[in-house]
């Protein structure tokens, strides 16, 4: 970003959202450069807030899944269900091998980028150099997905942080402490579905036989 108003474009109204991403306090450098790990690990500092953190994000990402147009049906519903299971049951198993690798055929995907991309602002058309359709798409999927990424990386922590204590040094403890992050998530995924239920299925417009 442009930080020198001697290089801001010469139309004051770019000019002006230059101006304002630069006195943002959230761009900058103290704020930028906050460790993301270490702000996991402060979070998992208090078992007992981050478990009751950990179920009340999953809750609210299920809740505002499910209430979204494409769960507006039965049948995609059951598809959103499915998928926050599946995000939930896939950063369970990264936060296992975070901790305890099984070997180079059970891929482990990077952790969230630690700097977002560019703000969309900085390459729109007013800009001299034009932005490439993969830079659009890779910046409209950071921001789109920004939710379900959050949701990742605690789940991920949280069981990272338990399986590291000294009750995951065992074969025992690592599969009881998996059990009880389990069942945290499932009970968050429960919450959420009796906050929305299931919508009734479309009636058949076919006559009956």
């Amino acid at each position: 970003m442009r930080r020198d108003p001697a290089s801001y474009p010469s139309s004051y109204w770019r000019a002006l959202d230059y101006e304002i991403e630069r006195v943002r306090s959230a761009n900058q450098p103290a704020m930028m450069s906050v460790d993301r790990d270490a702000f996991l690990r402060e979070i998992e500092a208090d078992r007992t807030v981050s478990r009751e953190l950990l179920r009340a994000v999953v809750r609210a990402f299920t809740i505002t899944a499910l209430r979204g147009e494409s769960a507006a049906t039965a049948a995609g519903w059951h598809e959103a269900i499915q998928q926050v299971r599946g995000v939930v049951g896939a950063a369970t198993r990264m936060g296992l091998e975070d901790v305890r690798p099984t070997g180079p055929h059970m891929p482990v995907p990077p952790a969230v980028p630690r700097v977002p991309p560019l703000p969309p602002w900085t390459v729109m058309i007013y800009e001299k150099r034009q932005p490439t359709e993969r830079e659009l798409e890779a910046d409209l999927a950071y921001w789109l997905g920004l939710p379900v990424r959050l949701v990742e990386a605690l789940v991920r922590a949280h069981l990272r942080a338990r399986v590291g204590e000294s009750d995951g040094a065992t074969p025992e403890g690592r599969s009881r402490i998996l059990e009880e992050v389990r069942l945290d998530l499932w009970d968050a995924i429960l919450d959420a579905v009796k906050a929305v239920p299931c919508p009734p299925p479309t009636p058949s417009t076919l006559p009956a036989p």
